[in-house]
C-alpha cells in the first residue's frame, strides 16, 4: 500500500477516530472539571468561568447532602434493628458475653484478690469497694435499711415484758455486763482521753463557763441555792456552835484585839489600858461570839437578807459565767488532765465499793417486773416518750452516717478479700459451682437482654449521635483532596466508564457523518 492509497482511506478513519478522541477527552476534561481547580482563578482581575470546580464550590452543600442520605436512608432506625435482629448478631453478643464470664469465673480467688480481674481491669478489692459504697450511699439502701430496721424494733416493741423476762435473766446478764465495764481498765483510760480531748479542746479555744453554763441553768442555780439557803443557815450556824470551833473564833477574836491594839498610836493604847477595855473584850469573847451568833441567825432569817444573798450568788454565778476556762485553770493552778484522771478515778471507785452495777441491775429487773403485763413498746412509750419508728429515725441519721457507711464497706471488702487469699488456686466458677450450661445459659439470656435494651434505645440513641451533623462535620473536616479521595473511592471506576462512553459516542458519531457522506448522491 503506498502513501496515495493511506491518503484515500483517511476520509473514512478520521471521523470515528477524532470523534472517538474529542469524546475522550471532553469527557476527561468535564470530570476533572469536578475538583479542579480547587481554587477560584482570576486573569486581569476578571474571574475565570467554571472556577473553582464543582465540587469544592459546592462542598458544603454535598456535605450536608451526604448527611441527609445517610441519616435518612442508610443508616436508619429500622436498619439498625435489623442488623441487631440478626442471627449473627445475636451469635456474637453471646459469645461475647460467654467468653467475658469463662475468663472473670476461671480467675483463682487468691490471685483476684491481690492482681486486677480480667477485662475489667480492677481488682476484688476495688470492685467490692465501689459496690459496697454505692450500695451504701444510694437511696434505696438507705429506705431499704429503715423498714427492716423499724419492722425489727415494731415487732420487739410488740413483745410482752413478760415473755422477754422468762426468755433471759436480766438482772444477772446486766449486772455482769455493768460490772466488767466498771473494772474494765481499758474502759477507764477510753474514758479518761475522751474527757482530757474534749478539755483541751476547750481549753485551746479558752471557751468561756456559759458555754456549760446556759442562762437557764444559772437562774436554776439561784433557785436551787434560794432552796438549799435555810439548810447552809442551819449548817453554819450549828457549825459556829461546835466548841471547837468556838474556841477557834474566840483565839481568832483575841489575835484580831491585840492586831488592832498595836495599830492604835500611844496615847490611843494608854487609853484603852487605862480603861481596861481591851482587857475586858478579850474576858468577855465568848459572850461576843455568842451575840454574833445570835446576830448572824436574826440576818439569815431576814426575807430581805436572804433576797441579797441570793442576788449576790446570781451575780456572782454570772460574773463567772463570763470568764475563760484558761484563765480560771492557770489562776487555780490546776491540771485539767489529772483533775480528770482523779475524778475518773474516783468515780469508778464508788462504783466497785458501793456494788453500784448490782443494784441498777436489781432496780431495773424489779422495775420491769412490776410491769411485766405490758409490752415493751407501750413502757418505752410511757417512759421515755419514744416509738419504734421514732428510735429507727434516730438511729438511720445517727447511726447510719456517711462515716459509718465508708466503714462498714471498708469492714465487708477487707473480710471478702482476707477470705479469697486462703482459698489457693480455687476459681471463683468453683466457688460458685457454676457449670458450662449455667454459663451458656447466662450468655444467652444477657445477650437476648442486651439486645431488648438497645432496641428500645435506638430511637433515642439515634437522636443522641445526629447521624447527619456526625457525617456534615466529618466531612466539612476534610480538606477539598481528600474528599475528592473520599469520593473517588466510590465512582473512579464509574468515571472511567464515562471516558470510554464518550469515546464510543464520538466514534459513533464519525461513523454517522461517513454513511451520511456515502448516502449523499
Amino acid at each position: 500500500m503506498n502513501w496515495d492509497d493511506v491518503l484515500s482511506l483517511l476520509p473514512w478513519i478520521l471521523p470515528p477516530v477524532i470523534g472517538a478522541a474529542i469524546g475522550f477527552i471532553t469527557n476527561d476534561i468535564a470530570i476533572r472539571m469536578l475538583f479542579r481547580p480547587l481554587k477560584e482563578k482570576r486573569i486581569f482581575g476578571i474571574k475565570i468561568p467554571f472556577t473553582p470546580g464543582i465540587i469544592p464550590k459546592q462542598r458544603y452543600n454535598l456535605a450536608d447532602s451526604i448527611g441527609n442520605m445517610v441519616a435518612n436512608q442508610l443508616l436508619t432506625e429500622d436498619a439498625v434493628r435489623s442488623q441487631l435482629a440478626s442471627p449473627a448478631v445475636s451469635e456474637s453478643i453471646e459469645q461475647q458475653v460467654y467468653e467475658f464470664s469463662q475468663d472473670l469465673l476461671s480467675f483463682p480467688l487468691a490471685k483476684a484478690a491481690k492482681d486486677k480481674l480480667p477485662l475489667i481491669q480492677t481488682t476484688i478489692s476495688e470492685l467490692l469497694q465501689g459496690l459496697l459504697d454505692s450500695l451504701f450511699t444510694s437511696p434505696a439502701f438507705t429506705d431499704g435499711a429503715a423498714a427492716v430496721l423499724n419492722h425489727f424494733l415494731s415487732s420487739i416493741a410488740d413483745k410482752p415484758l413478760s415473755e422477754i423476762l422468762a426468755s433471759i435473766d436480766i438482772e444477772a446478764g446486766l449486772k455482769n455486763k455493768l460490772e466488767n465495764l466498771i473494772m474494765n481498765p481499758e474502759f477507764h483510760e477510753k474514758l479518761i482521753s475522751i474527757l482530757q480531748k474534749w478539755a483541751h479542746r476547750h481549753v485551746d479555744q479558752n471557751s468561756t463557763i456559759s458555754a456549760f453554763v446556759s442562762d437557764d441553768m444559772a437562774v436554776m442555780a439561784a433557785d436551787l441555792f434560794r432552796s438549799i439557803l435555810p439548810f447552809l443557815r442551819d449548817a453554819i450556824i450549828a457549825w459556829l456552835k461546835v466548841p471547837v470551833v468556838r474556841q477557834t473564833i474566840e483565839v481568832r477574836g483575841k489575835l484580831l484585839l491585840d492586831e488592832v491594839m498595836a495599830k492604835l498610836n500611844l496615847i490611843q493604847r494608854i487609853f484603852v489600858s487605862v480603861g481596861q477595855y481591851d482587857k475586858t473584850i478579850s474576858e468577855n469573847m465568848p459572850e461576843i461570839i455568842d451575840n454574833l451568833v445570835t446576830h448572824l441567825e436574826h440576818i439569815f432569817d431576814e426575807e430581805e437578807n436572804k433576797e441579797q444573798i441570793v442576788k449576790a450568788f446570781s451575780k456572782a454565778v454570772s460574773n463567772i459565767r463570763k470568764k475563760g476556762i484558761k484563765g480560771i485553770l492557770k489562776s487555780q493552778k490546776i491540771d485539767p488532765d489529772e483533775k480528770i484522771q482523779q475524778f475518773v478515778a474516783g468515780l469508778f471507785k464508788f462504783l466497785q465499793t458501793q456494788d453500784i452495777g448490782g443494784k441498777i441491775a436489781k432496780g431495773i429487773t424489779s422495775f420491769l417486773a412490776s410491769h411485766e403485763s405490758e409490752t415493751l413498746g407501750t413502757l418505752a412509750h410511757d417512759i421515755f416518750g419514744i416509738t419504734p419508728q421514732g428510735v429507727s429515725d434516730t438511729i438511720m441519721t445517727s447511726v447510719f452516717t456517711d462515716s459509718f457507711k465508708k466503714n462498714a464497706s471498708a469492714a465487708i471488702t477487707g473480710y471478702i478479700v482476707a477470705y479469697c487469699e486462703q482459698q489457693g488456686d480455687r476459681s471463683i466458677k468453683d466457688f460458685f459451682g457454676v457449670s458450662d450450661t449455667m454459663q451458656r445459659e447466662f450468655a444467652m439470656r444477657t445477650a437476648f437482654t442486651l439486645k431488648e435494651v438497645l432496641a428500645d434505645k435506638i430511637p433515642h440513641a439515634m437522636q443522641s449521635l445526629n447521624i447527619k451533623e456526625l457525617v456534615v462535620n466529618k466531612i466539612n473536616g476534610l480538606d477539598v483532596i481528600a474528599v475528592e479521595n473520599l469520593l473517588m473511592m466510590v465512582i473512579a471506576k464509574h468515571l472511567k466508564w464515562i471516558n470510554v462512553f464518550g469515546a464510543i459516542l464520538g466514534a459513533l458519531i464519525g461513523f454517522i457523518q461517513i454513511i451520511v457522506r456515502l448516502l449523499q448522491p
